[in-house]
């Protein structure tokens, strides 16, 4: 079985906006969604979608990665702002 793993425990961003801000790509694979539920979040959309997915209001980078505010794992805390999927 795959190593899957729940990645939200506040429901806020590392950016400092919630889930819901962010692009909620659709989960496919049953055993992920059985641990992740039905939306992995991707990109912050909070100052755009599409092409402006992941920047800010100025149009400079802000958040490619939905990482929660909580997330214990300190890897995934080091590689937020930087990863673009």
């Amino acid at each position: 079985m795959a190593d899957f793993k729940k990645r939200i425990y506040s429901g806020v961003c590392m950016c400092g906006h919630s889930y819901e801000d962010h692009h909620l790509g659709m989960v496919m694979n049953p055993e992920a969604y059985a641990v992740m539920g039905p939306h992995l979040p991707q990109e912050c959309d909070f100052f755009g979608s599409n092409e402006d997915g992941g920047l800010d209001e100025n149009g400079q980078e802000h958040c490619h990665r939905y990482i929660d505010a909580d997330e214990p794992d300190p890897e995934m805390r080091v590689t937020w702002r930087g990863t673009k999927r």
